[in-house]
């Protein structure tokens, strides 16, 4: 289902809140960030897509554990209001699980960044049993955010002031939506399939750790978004992601380390 399809109906709730389909891209956008990696001389670099959520008074950021390959999970971490300071996280943990896709799950703790260091705590969707895709929802649509590798434009500058130049590189990031169809799910309980809609020229690399909502039927004419899960991987139009209801019961149920 194409989400601009829901124009045609007045009014969304999205986490007790009733939004015009309008405000839906934007109000999801802030949600999603680009995780960075800062190395020894502070200089950053992409390291992916995440989604930052709020669970039980957790400020989390989450993503796979296959975008960190080769980065050091101290030194990751995600701009602060100001779009130009990374703060780095308190705290990682890798949810061990091999034999099921959750096993890729990664999270990062931005509690402490939220209530010192200026990290907004609206930028963190709240994950409850209200606001995740349940099984027996009507799911009519899915949207994904991710920010796309092919997307991306780094962009060199330059400064005469000095004798011989100073270069600087400035990254242009662009946040995608896509559009997508729930395409059901296989014998791992922690996954789910999706298909892509939307046409891309080029790869999914970069949409690995997003997120996706579900547009979900109440009834005839009332509809909700929810938060559905997290993208592992996708090609060739077709994806897999997390269950949103594994992301919360694996951190409700387990203490941060």
């Amino acid at each position: 289902m194409n989400i601009s399809l829901l124009h045609r109906y007045r009014y969304l709730r999205l986490n007790g809140l009733w939004l015009s389909p309008s405000e839906i891209p934007q109000r999801l956008s802030t949600h999603v960030d680009d995780l960075l990696s800062l190395d020894s001389l502070h200089c950053t670099s992409r390291v992916g897509t995440c989604v930052l959520l709020k669970v039980n008074n957790r400020f989390l950021g989450t993503c796979t554990q296959h975008q960190l390959i080769g980065r050091d999970p101290q030194w990751i971490g995600v701009n602060i209001s100001d779009d130009r300071t990374v703060q780095t996280s308190g705290g990682y943990l890798a949810v061990q699980n091999a034999d099921e896709l959750i096993g890729d799950l990664a999270l990062f703790d931005f509690t402490e960044a939220v209530s010192e260091d200026g990290l907004r705590a609206d930028r963190f969707f709240a994950l409850n049993g209200e606001s995740i895709v349940a099984n027996g929802d009507d799911v009519i649509g899915m949207v994904a955010f991710g920010y796309l590798d092919s997307d991306q434009r780094l962009t060199v500058e330059y400064e005469d002031r000095l004798p011989l130049g100073y270069q600087t590189t400035a990254l242009h990031q662009v946040l995608r939506p896509l559009s997508c169809r729930y395409a059901g799910v296989g014998s791992d309980p922690t996954a789910f399939r999706f298909e892509i809609v939307d046409e891309v020229s080029g790869s999914y690399s970069g949409l690995s750790g997003g997120p996706i909502f579900a547009v979900v039927r109440e009834k005839p004419l009332s509809f909700c978004l929810k938060f559905a899960g997290i993208v592992t991987h996708a090609s060739a139009g077709l994806g897999w992601g997390i269950k949103a209801d594994s992301i919360f019961s694996r951190i409700s149920l387990r203490e941060w380390a």
